[in-house]
């Protein structure tokens, strides 16, 4: 995997990606469902998935482009749109996913919180002592 100091995707090189496309065309024609999420920070995503490997896919199989509001991972999907190839291939292009998660953690981190606090003080505690100025 190619990546920066920080931990960054980077961009591979023109073989890599040859390579990468080659092994995702055998893997994809086996699958029913693929999820492809590679993104470049401040980038076009790369297409990883193009028309050639979506041929060779069952019908009824599902690609599901978390990388859709960046270019896309997967040829031929569209931002918030389920489009269907002539093979019967569903690709999903899903509209800002990533909005619609961190009020999840949000959620599971406050009830980690709630947890501990009552592991702490008890169940009898009503809520958290705040002393007021």
């Amino acid at each position: 995997m190619s990546e920066t100091d920080q931990g960054y995707a980077k961009e591979l090189t023109p073989e890599q990606l040859d390579k990468q496309r080659q092994e995702m065309a055998k893997a994809c024609a086996r699958a029913d469902v693929v999820i492809t999420t590679a993104k470049l920070f401040g980038r076009k995503a790369p297409l990883i998935i193009n028309n050639e490997v979506l041929d060779q896919m069952q019908p009824g199989s599902i690609l599901i482009d978390l990388a859709v509001e960046s270019g896309g991972n997967v040829e031929g999907s569209k931002v918030g749109e389920e489009v269907v190839t002539n093979n019967g291939v569903r690709i999903i292009g899903p509209e800002n996913l990533e909005g619609y998660y961190p009020n999840r953690r949000h959620t599971h981190a406050g009830l980690q919180l709630l947890q501990s606090h009552r592991a702490l003080l008890g169940r009898r505690s009503a809520g958290l002592p705040i002393q007021r100025r």
